[in-house]
């Protein structure tokens, strides 16, 4: 297996030439329809109206073009079948094992007032798909209330002891009631880090009504336990059983362009050009992204920013919105895993969850 620098120094070479195609087949197309834009235009694009004509046709043409370059570079990345330089390659004929018995991972789900038998169902199905793995004794689940309903309290707590009574799951998934409901999604997950993050090396970040098969949770460690360089990892998000015609035919496009586009962004995107992280520096992982995080339990900053504790930032709630915070703070390697799912919620859930974590408590 090639060294870690000379794949950074490979995928930085590689990935350069590919931006700097992306970027030509961008340019020069919408160069050359917004000229014969302005030549179908009455004056020629001679005056101020037709200028400003042309100049909108130019962004939105560039735009348009940048979607479907973008995804037809995916499609031959894909189609090649085969990437020397994608994260997964160096786990794709390994066995579904984690040998390292130090290498344990907490799951966290943050919930606010949630639907708590949709909430309930993912995390049954979490804890079942990773006992299919036979690797379930190396993830514990943790399930992180900031409910502000009493009645919710109640129902959440009933619901914790039933699951893990039928599932003999007691002592694997936990339930914790936040007093204050400080700096919302982030604050929660923080408070986490403090109390517990010292037992676990890895961390896994579940929305409240996202799930994610236990094989890539497990395929997520390996990758992250054989390239300590990785410092963020994110998986495109899958929708399913959509009923209304609008939602299936966003999932349908979804299924069949979502890979593509994650194939081509994992091809493109910059590699921050860091140190390897230290082994005590924990790592985190979300069912979109995977990062190298705060020194979790230690109330440390993140490595190399002495301080700052991406645990810390304010609340956000869109998955690239977190995915940028946090590649701010921490400051490694960046990759995503175009062939590794997850599996979000349907979209009014997706609108809820964001109104939920947006709203001032």
């Amino acid at each position: 297996m090639p060294s870690l620098e000379k794949l950074t120094v490979s995928w930085n070479r590689s990935a350069s030439w590919r931006r700097i195609l992306l970027i030509a087949l961008v340019i020069f197309p919408t160069f050359i329809a917004s000229r014969t834009m302005s030549q179908i235009l009455p004056h020629k694009g001679g005056t101020p109206l037709e200028i400003v004509l042309v100049v909108i046709f130019a962004i939105l043409f560039a735009w348009i073009s940048i979607g479907f370059w973008t995804a037809l570079l995916g499609f031959f990345v894909l189609l090649r079948g085969k990437n020397s330089l994608s994260v997964t390659e160096a786990v794709r004929d390994l066995p579904l094992d984690l040998p390292d018995p130090d290498a344990r991972t907490a799951i966290l789900i943050p919930i606010y007032n949630e639907d708590v038998d949709r909430v309930m169902a993912g995390v049954r199905t979490t804890y079942e798909t990773l006992a299919e793995t036979g690797q379930g004794d190396r993830f514990d689940i943790f399930i992180l209330s900031d409910s502000t309903n009493p009645d919710v309290w109640v129902t959440e707590e009933e619901a914790w002891y039933d699951l893990c009574s039928s599932l003999d799951a007691f002592g694997h998934v936990f339930y914790r009631k936040r007093r204050s409901n400080i700096k919302r999604k982030s604050g929660n997950v923080a408070d986490f880090c403090r109390r517990w993050g010292k037992n676990y090396r890895y961390m896994i970040v579940f929305d409240a009504d996202s799930i994610m098969e236990g094989t890539t949770m497990v395929r997520i460690v390996q990758i992250m336990e054989r390239r300590p360089n990785i410092g963020i990892l994110q998986t495109p998000p899958a929708g399913v059983n959509r009923e209304s015609l609008i939602a299936r035919a966003q999932q349908f496009a979804n299924h069949v362009y979502g890979p593509m586009f994650a194939a081509s962004v994992m091809t493109a995107i910059p590699v921050a050009k860091q140190p390897r992280a230290e082994r005590n520096a924990r790592g985190s992982i979300g069912c979109s992204v995977v990062m190298t995080s705060c020194g979790v339990g230690r109330g440390g900053g993140a490595s190399g920013e002495e301080g700052r504790d991406p645990c810390k930032a304010p609340g956000m709630a869109e998955d690239d919105t977190e995915s940028r915070k946090y590649r701010e703070l921490i400051q490694h390697a960046i990759r995503r895993k175009p062939h590794l799912r997850r599996i979000p919620a349907p979209s009014p859930l997706h609108l809820r969850r964001d109104s939920l974590w947006r709203q001032r408590r």
